[in-house]
């Protein structure tokens, strides 16, 4: 079998954020764009699809009450994200984003669909896939 030899990859800029910016999760959606959460700034952004070789500018899509953490889809353009304010009252929000009708031009309309109770201080989530019923896991920190 003959060797192939491929070309040494390297680091491409898709998108920039503003200094000071803390990108805490990202979900890549089915089109090659992704939502990415700025925890710092309590934001959720998307990043339209690009060429390998061009780069993107970034759209605001939500400003949230609490920090934003972590982003999980549950089915195509369905996505839960994990919000709290773990760093003062410890109160932490689950909101149900879904993408299926809308486009970049549109606002999104989370919904906010569980508060966590103020002790589950709560850290990530996860979905688990698992016959018949998938259903999302919530992890927490000690305090």
């Amino acid at each position: 079998m003959p060797i192939v030899t491929l070309s040494p990859a390297g680091p491409t800029t898709v998108a920039s954020f503003p200094p000071n910016y803390f990108l805490e999760n990202f979900a890549l959606r089915a089109d090659n764009s992704a939502l990415i959460t700025a925890l710092n700034q309590k934001e959720l952004w998307y990043v339209p699809p690009s060429e390998a070789t061009q780069s993107v500018k970034p759209i605001l899509l939500h400003t949230f009450d609490q920090l934003t953490l972590n982003l999980v889809e549950v089915e195509p353009d369905v996505f839960y994200l994990t919000t709290s304010n773990g760093y003062t009252d410890h109160k932490s929000s689950l909101d149900r984003i879904d993408l299926r009708k809308w486009s970049a031009e549109d606002p999104i309309q989370p919904q906010k669909v569980f508060d966590f109770p103020k002790e589950a201080r709560v850290h990530s989530t996860a979905v688990a896939s698992l016959v018949p019923i998938p259903f999302l896991l919530a992890t927490q920190s000690l305090a």
